[in-house]
């Protein structure tokens, strides 16, 4: 659906209680905690309850990473998402410790009648980047040097966990890559969004980028053909521990991050 990529944001944000009143359900066998606002839907629940714990699942059992509680999940109705200041634009949000979906975005309200599986997609998007604020490569601030892969890398392993599951298909995930506007002739080239945000095309480019980083990195050698996610562990982690980014990629993938940048630009170019 249009406008889903880029409603996605991942903010660092304190995840505080105040002000926000609402209830509490757990999403069972994970560490978070959904805290539901009055008027908030079943259908939204459900939708919030099975991304998460698809994603939840995919990295413990398919990744070997778990992330640690306790993660608050912020269903807001009344109120927005932390950062949003009133802005209703953003479905999602995400960072160490919480993650939030604005139930009141037009958008969600689609997704949710409409696209299940694009809307469980969120959610799964968002706790991605509660593990990679884990594992110390969610920059925040001023220091966003590689945010195509941090939100590339959030929007693949959220579909993948989904359909690893049985929630979603490979071609649905295909399908909403190229419906965002992965191809829109208003992408610039990839290395220009190391530091720069984007909005729908860009989203959908950057999950597309980081299928292609993938492949790549398998052909080379660098990652494992039965599940190439771990590579982009790897990546977070070697970050995490204090590695440069472009030395981290370099070591995960396989091939200098220039090298990609050509060989992405050439097949975009080959379409």
């Amino acid at each position: 659906m249009a406008g889903l990529l880029a409603l996605i944001a991942a903010r660092a944000f304190a995840f505080g209680g105040g002000g926000f009143a609402a209830s509490s359900r757990p999403v069972p066998g994970t560490p978070v905690e959904m805290l539901i606002q009055d008027g908030v839907g079943d259908a939204d629940v459900r939708a919030v309850a099975e991304g998460v714990r698809a994603s939840h699942d995919f990295m413990r059992l398919a990744l070997g990473r778990t992330v640690r509680g306790p993660v608050k999940a912020r269903m807001a109705r009344e109120d927005t998402c932390p950062g949003g200041d009133g802005d209703r634009s953003l479905i999602g949000e995400g960072g160490a410790g919480w993650l939030c979906v604005d139930t009141r975005n037009v958008e969600w309200r689609l997704l949710v009648r409409n696209h299940r599986d694009e809307a469980m997609a969120i959610p799964a998007h968002e706790y991605v980047h509660v593990l990679q604020a884990q594992l110390g490569c969610l920059p925040t601030g001023d220091d966003r040097d590689f945010r195509w892969i941090v939100e590339g890398m959030a929007g693949h392993i959220g579909w993948e966990a989904l359909i690893w599951s049985d929630r979603a298909s490979d071609a649905a995930a295909r399908r909403a890559i190229r419906h965002d506007g992965a191809h829109d002739p208003s992408n610039e080239p990839l290395r220009h969004y190391e530091r720069s945000g984007g909005r729908t095309p860009q989203y959908a480019e950057w999950h597309l980028a980081i299928r292609t980083l993938l492949d790549e990195a398998v052909a080379a050698g660098a990652a494992p053909r039965e599940r190439p996610e771990a590579a982009l562990i790897r990546f977070c982690e070697r970050v995490g521990a204090g590695s440069g980014w472009r030395g981290a990629f370099m070591r995960s993938f396989g091939m200098p991050v220039f090298e990609f940048y050509a060989r992405y630009a050439a097949a975009e170019r080959g379409r």
